[in-house]
């Protein structure tokens, strides 16, 4: 599932999920499986975080790009 896109993911499981009572055996492995790689993400986003938060990053970015230009 790692060769996915996030989007991709969500779509899976939205399909999956609509009527998963019709789901064969291997539809529902790959349903868990792509609930699984997208609970892993999520993970590996909060380990990214900083401190100050995502915006103040992208702002320290954007300073510091402006200052080195000169």
């Amino acid at each position: 599932m790692k060769q996915y896109a996030t989007w991709e993911l969500k779509n899976i499981i939205k399909a999956l999920s609509i009527m998963s009572v019709l789901n064969t055996d291997e539809e529902n492995k790959r349903l868990e499986a792509a609930k699984q790689e997208l609970k892993n993400r999520g993970k590996e986003w909060e380990t990214l975080q900083f401190p100050g938060g995502v915006v103040s990053f992208a702002m320290s970015i954007s300073i510091d790009f402006k200052f080195s230009k000169t």
